[in-house]
């Protein structure tokens, strides 16, 4: 048995919408052959930069769910990604898939936490055959095998020994991938079947136009200037979006076109082998350095800091930063390479000594920096680059684990340190050091699974007013990736809004929307907890509303036993409660407003209460006085004490008051034998006897303090203290005034 959480990986490929063109031909090409492949491999391949990834993305993101449902696993998601080893395991694929799988088909598959080889066989079968009758297919997209097929040696067990050769009926697997040096046997056939092998498209003329003048809004461009630039890339997107980066940059269109160094073969190796050509003919030896000081970077820089590690003068790094900023990333002035193809190409190029000398540089860096965020997450796995084994042997101890928690790391970060600390004593053959390490990992992973609860902690550090502490260990910005469970997540991006960090919280939750497969649970109490912390975040981060209100009305909810009844409202809804709460407390009156003329989602005198609700909980008087009068208007309600506590709170006349209030009963003399915390009973003497000291009538008055009563018990107490406080004490102010 595997336990689930160790392998749970972002399972999306972000997309760049603003620059994604779609390759058609690739799109008709699946369309004429997914039919055809029931029970099978499609194997689609193509030079790295052709855009298989993102292409692939698209269209199943778009695949009419009618006919087919779409599993996906990537092998590769960034070049920055800390959890690349554990996406090529064979243990990662399975744990992942059957989650989703028993995510959304809990009635089909029984065994929930079973994440054994044979139990992903059997649910693959079992589900098949769920599809075959129902007439639908279902499809599992598995991108970037070749990065598996590359960590072979380092790995026992790798996605590629995961893929069952026998794929049955109603079942179609989708492997996008470079070409490998050994196809396995079942995939080789579809490999070398025209019917099951696409090789992926380059980008027509008519694309590579769209693209650069459309996509990167470069103006200025001729016929003949698309046609050079066309036949210099071959349509390769990724060569093409490094011609945009240096074009954007020039100040001369003809000169930069001119100046580009073409792809020979749609391979952008071909183009990388003679750019680093050019860097060695014409002795660009410092471009080259920066080259490969980028290319051994496992996480993201600013650019003083690139500097820093680089160890080059300013003059000579500004010359041969010049030179390669085309190839980098720069997002919020952090750099990375944009491209893990380049990566590989220059580490291939310089010697070992070379590129040792740089990762000790890097270790130096993050050594200077120890107990930053930065350094917990990347050094142990550079010292290992590095051979350092030292190091981490005499820092990965008992103490790291209590700091890293002292900083709110997650917890995947401190076990990682804990592998590549038994990999430096297993490199060391240190067994004294390896026994210390099985103790430390068998400890720690106790502690981190039964004996820390992130939920409260994450919930005491937001209540401390220590969001950043809590992003730390909640978020990754390199994988761009949350990294706890949805309720905390959504706590986190609630209480940035509260404390008005808005678009950092839009930021993160565009981030929690791109992951988000839907509600994981199986206690009805947590499920109920994440729509209403969802429906909260949607309120403020989401413009449109109709979305947000269908997916919120499919909801049916049953309240706990200790919640209080709720005699006033037609309907158990609390997550609409919250949204329209969320709406009400940060002021986002078009919403409300709006809200107003919903009829058919959710009944519109259900949406007007609850507005008044949320209205009277913010003390918002204005707003509350003029949806009450409408309410009154438009419903006429009678016999509900809980409005017309609202509508004198807002100074209605007398009579209305009386109105909606109808028949007020006094309360029992005598205690009841039992009051379960469900029973508003005391909320509504609150409610009843504020109505009568608003009413002003005198004989009124007297029947309730004579019913309140005189005995001393707790009963009596407490029922003469709530009247004293809403009753009594707001009757004689009525009285002096009048008087």
């Amino acid at each position: 048995m595997i336990p689930k959480k160790t392998y749970t990986l972002n399972l999306t490929n972000p997309v760049d919408q603003n620059h994604f063109v779609e390759q058609k031909s690739l799109s008709e090409q699946l369309d004429e052959v997914l039919p055809n492949i029931n029970g099978g491999y499609l194997i689609i391949t193509g030079f790295p930069g052709s855009g298989k990834s993102t292409s692939l993305t698209m269209y199943f993101d778009a695949l009419s769910s009618s006919i087919y449902e779409v599993f996906r696993y990537y092998c590769f998601v960034g070049v920055n990604d800390n959890a690349q080893r554990m996406r090529v395991q064979a243990a990662s694929l399975r744990a992942n898939l059957l989650s989703e799988f028993q995510r959304r088909y809990p009635y089909v598959l029984k065994r929930r936490f079973d994440y054994s080889e044979r139990n992903f066989h059997e649910c693959l079968a079992a589900l098949a055959k769920f599809f075959v009758d129902h007439g639908r297919r279902f499809i599992i997209f598995l991108d970037g095998l070749d990065h598996a097929e590359r960590l072979e040696s380092e790995i026992r067990e790798t996605v590629i020994s995961a893929l069952p050769a026998d794929v049955p009926e109603g079942v179609t697997i989708v492997v996008g991938t470079q070409e490998l040096h050994k196809w396995p046997h079942f995939l080789k056939r579809a490999r070398e079947c025209p019917d099951s092998h696409i090789k992926m498209p380059l980008f027509s003329e008519a694309e590579t136009g769209d693209y650069l003048e459309n996509k990167r809004g470069i103006s200025g461009l001729t016929y003949a200037d698309i046609v050079e630039l066309h036949k210099k890339s071959e349509g390769l997107p990724l060569y093409l979006r490094y011609a945009a980066e240096i074009i954007i940059s020039s100040e001369s269109l003809i000169h930069a076109i001119a100046s580009l160094t073409p792809a020979s073969g749609g391979d952008i190796r071909n183009y990388y082998g003679l750019l680093w050509e050019e860097f060695e003919r014409v002795g660009m030896a410092d471009t080259k350095h920066l080259c490969v000081v980028m290319a051994c970077m496992r996480f993201s820089v600013h650019r003083d800091e690139f500097y820093k590690i680089a160890a080059l003068n300013r003059s000579a790094f500004e010359n041969a930063y010049k030179c390669i900023c085309h190839l980098l990333r720069d997002s919020e002035d952090r750099l990375t390479v944009f491209h893990n193809s380049f990566r590989e190409f220059v580490i291939n190029q310089v010697p070992n000594d070379w590129v040792k000398e740089i990762k000790i540089n890097i270790c130096t860096f993050l050594k200077d920096n120890k107990d930053s965020p930065r350094w917990f997450n990347h050094i142990f796995r550079c010292c290992y680059d590095a051979e350092d084994y030292l190091y981490i042997l005499n820092e990965v101890n008992e103490g790291f684990v209590d700091r890293a928690l002292l900083h709110c790391r997650p917890s995947s970060e401190i076990l990682d340190a804990i592998h590549w600390a038994v990999e430096a004593a297993f490199n060391q053959k240190d067994i004294v050091q390896l026994s210390r390490l099985g103790v430390l990992k068998y400890r720690t992973g106790e502690r981190l699974e039964y004996n820390l609860n992130r939920v409260r902690l994450a919930d005491a550090l937001l209540a401390l007013g220590r969001e950043q502490d809590v992003i730390t260990f909640a978020y990754s910005p390199e994988a761009n990736h949350w990294l706890v469970e949805s309720h905390t997540s959504l706590a986190v991006m609630y209480r940035l809004a509260e404390v008005g960090k808005f678009e950092l919280g839009r930021q993160l939750f565009d981030v929690f929307i791109n992951e988000f497969r839907g509600v994981d649970s199986d206690n009805a109490d947590d499920e109920r907890l994440q729509v209403i912390g969802l429906a909260r975040c949607l309120g403020i981060y989401e413009d449109k509303q109709a979305r947000p209100l269908r997916w919120l009305a499919q909801f049916n909810f049953s309240p706990g036993i200790l919640e209080e009844q709720d005699i006033y409202v037609s309907a158990y809804i609390p997550h609409l409660d919250a949204y329209i709460d969320t709406l009400v407390k940060f002021g986002f009156t078009d919403k409300w407003n709006r809200l107003k003329r919903v009829k058919r989602i959710f009944p519109s005198r259900l949406v007007k209460y609850l507005l008044i609700r949320a209205f009277a909980r913010h003390n918002l008087i204005n707003e509350l006085r003029t949806v009450v009068s409408e309410y009154w208007e438009q419903e006429q309600p009678s016999n509900n004490v809980e409005l017309a506590f609202y509508a004198a709170k807002v100074g209605m006349p007398v009579s209305e008051v009386t109105a909606i209030a109808g028949h007020i009963e006094a309360p029992r003399i005598s205690a009841p034998d039992y009051i379960p915390r469900s029973d508003p009973m005391l909320r509504r003497c609150v409610y009843a006897f504020t109505i009568v000291a608003y009413e002003g009538n005198e004989e009124a008055y007297k029947n309730l303090i004579a019913s309140v009563g005189i005995d001393r018990t707790l009963w009596n107490s407490a029922l003469r203290r709530v009247c004293q406080e809403f009753c009594v004490n707001r009757f004689n102010k009525q009285h002096r005034i009048a008087a």
